[in-house]
């Protein structure tokens, strides 16, 4: 018998977050990264810092739905990316990116002691989506925006050698 869903998705969070695999994971991608080089952009695209805060976001908010926590008003998905401004020391920097590896550390962990029922269910507020569609759309967004990460590290010629992407 094949893995259930909640298994595969636990191991597609893991594959992003801090497991190895096929491509480098967050983990590799934020690896000795400072707050200057975290916050540098080339023109209009998003800065590492941003992507940061823009994933903590969105794994967060979802994982405290799946929860049965409630969960602030959304106010439009660049906000998302706009609070990465807040961060102006080294700790601060270092603390949003623990943050973000607490999110995904619990997420898989929920993922593993849910029953794999619970990823049929419709998501409350939304009866159109099931939880393993929004999971589905989860971790592809999260491995988008990890392959964003690598890139504008090897933007700024950052990414190490050792590193396969």
């Amino acid at each position: 018998m094949g893995l259930g869903k909640k298994a595969v998705f636990a191991d597609q969070l893991a594959l992003c977050h801090n497991e190895k695999g096929w491509f480098p994971t967050i983990q590799d991608a934020l690896e000795g990264l400072g707050l200057d080089q975290a916050a540098w952009k080339d023109g209009s695209q998003h800065s590492i810092g941003e992507l940061v805060t823009h994933l903590t976001y969105w794994n967060e908010r979802h994982l405290n739905r799946f929860r049965g926590e409630a969960v602030d008003e959304h106010h439009g998905n660049e906000s998302t990316f706009e609070t990465a401004a807040a961060i102006t020391s080294e700790t601060q920097w270092r603390e949003s990116v623990e943050r973000l590896y607490e999110v995904l550390t619990d997420w898989k962990k929920q993922l593993l002691e849910c029953e794999e029922a619970k990823l049929e269910e419709a998501i409350p507020g939304d009866p159109d989506s099931s939880w393993w569609e929004l999971l589905s759309c989860l971790t592809s967004h999260n491995a988008y925006h990890l392959g964003q990460m690598i890139l504008i590290r090897k933007q700024q010629g950052l990414w190490p050698k050792n590193i396969n992407s």
